[in-house]
C-alpha cells in the first residue's frame, strides 16, 4: 500500500523487475500527475487506486512497454476518486486485461470512454462517471462472461444502443441503471436477449424509453425481480409486459405519473404472474385504482402501499386470501375505509399483520 505519497511521480522501484511477485497494490491520496507502470507486473492480481486527484490520463505509462500482455495476471481493478481524469489511451484493446473479472470505475466524472472490456469481466460497476457510452466488448466472437452490471449517475450517457448492452450478454443476471437523466434509449430489443437476467432496477431515468413494443413483452422470462422508480415512460410499456415473466417474485413501482396517460386512472395491468410474492406500490399521486385481479395472485405475500393519495379504496374483490402482510403508508382515503367499522375492514380481516 502507498498512501499519501507526495511526490510527482512514483519512485523506479515500483517497476516489475524489483516487484516480480507483487500480487496486491493499493494506491490512495497521492499527489502524482502519472501512474506508475504496473502493467508488467506478472502475477498482479488486485489493484486498487483511490484519490489520484491529480492524474489527468492513463497511457502507456500505465500499461508498460513489452512483449507480455498489459496486467497478464489482473483480477480486480478499482479506479476511484479520480475528479481530473479525463483520457484512457488504448492502441490495443484486446491485449488489456486478459484475466480481468471485476471492474470499478467511481467518481470519474470527467472520463468520457473506457476501453473495449475482456470477455472474462464478470463484474463492471461504473458510479458517478462522465462516460458517454458504456465500453465496448473485446473479441466480439467470444460470448461475455458478464453477471452484474451497474450503472449509476453518468448525466452524459444518452443511449445504451451501443456498448455491452448492444452484445449478446446471455449470463447477465443483474442490471441496474440509475440517475441517469439524460438517458433516451434502450437496445432494439430492450431486455429481452438478456436470457438470464433475474434482477432488473431502473431508478430516476426520466426519459428512458423503448424503441418499440414487442408483442410479448420487453422483459426476458427469467426475471425474478423488477423494481422501477421514476422512469414513467418506460414504466408504462413494461407493466403491460409482466404476464409474459413467468418467474417475477418481487415488483416495485414509485413515482410513477399516471397523469401521463391521462386515459388511466389505473395501472394498466392485464394480468400479474401468479409467482409474485412482494407487490411494492408507492408515490403514484394520481394512483385511483389497484389491479383488478390482484385477488387472483394466490401466491402474494406481502404488498406495500405507500404515498397513494388519491387511491379510493381496495380491489372490489378483495385482496389475496394466502396475503401475510400489508402495510399502508400515507394513503388517507383507503385508511378510513380499512379501520374498524370501514367498508374495506373485511377485505383485510384474514391478513397476519397489518
Amino acid at each position: 500500500m502507498i498512501k499519501g505519497f507526495p511526490g510527482v511521480r512514483f519512485p523506479s522501484w515500483l517497476a516489475s523487475s524489483f516487484l516480480p511477485n507483487l500480487q496486491t497494490t493499493h494506491i490512495c491520496n497521492c499527489r502524482c500527475t502519472v501512474l506508475p507502470p504496473l502493467g508488467q507486473l506478472p502475477f498482479l492480481k488486485n489493484l486498487n487506486i483511490a484519490g489520484a486527484t491529480e492524474v489527468t490520463q492513463i497511457g502507456h505509462e500505465f500499461t508498460g512497454l513489452g512483449q507480455i500482455k498489459c496486467f497478464p495476471a489482473l483480477e480486480e481493478l478499482l479506479l476511484e476518486d479520480m475528479p481530473k481524469l479525463g483520457e484512457w489511451i488504448f492502441d490495443d484493446a484486446d491485449q488489456l486485461f486478459p484475466q480481468l473479472t471485476e471492474l470499478g470505475l467511481i467518481s470519474c466524472p470527467k472520463l468520457k470512454k473506457l476501453p473495449p472490456v475482456p470477455p472474462t469481466l464478470t463484474t463492471l460497476r461504473i458510479d458517478e462517471a462522465g462516460l458517454e457510452s458504456l465500453p465496448d466488448l473485446q473479441k466480439e466472437a467470444c460470448p461475455s462472461s458478464l453477471t452484474f452490471l451497474y450503472i449509476n449517475g453518468c448525466p452524459n450517457l444518452t443511449s445504451l444502443r451501443v456498448g455491452l448492452l448492444s452484445h449478446n450478454l446471455t449470463a447477465l443476471k443483474s442490471l441496474t441503471v440509475a440517475h441517469c437523466e439524460e438517458l433516451v434509449s434502450l437496445p432494439e430489443e430492450c431486455f429481452r436477449p438478456l436470457t438470464s437476467l433475474q434482477f432488473l432496477h431502473i431508478y430516476e431515468c426520466p426519459c428512458l424509453v423503448p424503441w418499440t413494443a414487442l408483442e410479448r413483452g420487453l422483459l426476458p422470462a427469467s426475471v425474478e425481480e423488477i423494481r422501477l422508480v421514476s422512469c414513467s415512460l418506460l414504466a408504462h410499456v413494461l407493466l403491460d409486459g409482466l404476464q409474459y415473466c413467468p418467474l417475477l417474485k418481487h415488483f416495485q413501482i414509485s413515482d410513477y405519473q399516471i397523469a401521463d396517460y391521462p386515459d388511466i386512472s389505473n395501472f394498466p395491468l392485464e394480468l400479474l404472474p401468479h409467482t409474485l410474492q412482494f407487490l411494492d406500490i408507492s408515490r403514484c399521486d394520481d394512483l385511483q385504482c389497484l389491479p383488478p385481479g390482484l385477488h387472483e395472485v394466490s401466491s402474494l405475500e406481502t404488498l406495500h402501499i405507500s404515498n397513494c393519495r388519491e387511491l379510493e379504496s381496495l380491489p372490489e374483490e378483495g385482496l389475496p386470501r394466502g396475503l401475510k402482510e400489508l402495510y399502508i403508508n400515507q394513503c388517507p382515503k383507503i385508511k378510513q375505509r380499512c379501520q374498524e367499522g370501514g367498508q374495506d375492514r373485511v377485505k383485510i380481516a384474514h391478513i397476519r399483520d397489518i
